[in-house]
């Protein structure tokens, strides 16, 4: 019910008519948040590329992807943004990401800032991945995206492991995201550890009893094999 135009037939001219209304929506979240100073669909002659919001003041693009997106074309974005002093923060839509499987994308961004969103919220969250699964989410944070600022040093020891990792690899963090929380809540870093913990543990028996099996089923196949050739 508010004002808007609409295109009588597709322009491939006007960058909007190929998103969703979730990628839209998305925008408009971000540019409330972060208020005067960013820009939505900002342009980039000198690299060719338009954003989906540039924050200019801190050198930052904001990349919304609410579809499938391959490795390779993220690598090119961020390669292209960062040659001109830029950092890239990818917001993925829970549409499409954050499922069971993690997509080539997800793996792409793990050493990148990145957050996930639904209709309600931008967040953060604790998982365990392993072998290219994730075996487990916990402890979704609804994050204040205009709170991104450069990564604090902190002691490695102040974090949970898989918080570890990202502390080290993600040059931006949210004020209020999981990295910058748990240090100041000792019954939250307790709750995220053991939580790890009993993961890892369940993926490594779990992992050490395929092999098993595996071994078994290699040597009764050689004994076949050589029982046949005997004869």
């Amino acid at each position: 019910m508010q004002l808007h135009f609409y295109h009588l037939e597709k322009s491939d001219q006007c960058r909007q008519h190929a998103k969703s209304e979730t990628h839209l929506k998305l925008q408009k979240k971000i540019i409330e948040s972060c208020g005067q100073g960013s820009f939505e669909e900002y342009s980039f002659p000198e690299i060719g590329r338009i954003a989906d919001i540039a924050w200019p003041d801190k050198k930052l693009i904001f990349e919304v992807q609410c579809s499938q997106m391959t490795a390779e074309e993220a690598r090119n974005r961020q390669h292209d943004y960062t040659s001109i002093g830029y950092e890239v923060i990818w917001i993925l839509s829970e549409m499409t990401y954050n499922k069971r499987k993690v997509s080539a994308l997800e793996a792409t961004l793990s050493t990148t800032t990145h957050y996930f969103a639904n209709d309600n919220s931008i967040y953060d969250q604790c998982d365990v991945i392993v072998l290219g699964r994730r075996r487990a989410r916990f402890l979704q944070r609804p994050i204040l995206i205009a709170s991104i600022q450069p990564r604090l040093p902190q002691a490695v020891e102040q974090l949970p492991v898989t918080m570890q990792v990202r502390n080290q690899q993600w040059k931006w963090h949210a004020r209020d995201d999981l990295v910058s929380e748990l240090p100041k809540n000792k019954m939250l870093f307790d709750a995220v550890t053991a939580f790890e913990q009993g993961i890892l543990q369940e993926g490594q028996k779990a992992t050490s009893t395929f092999f098993s099996r595996m071994k078994e089923g290699l040597k009764a196949l050689y004994y076949s094999l050589l029982e046949g050739f005997c004869r």
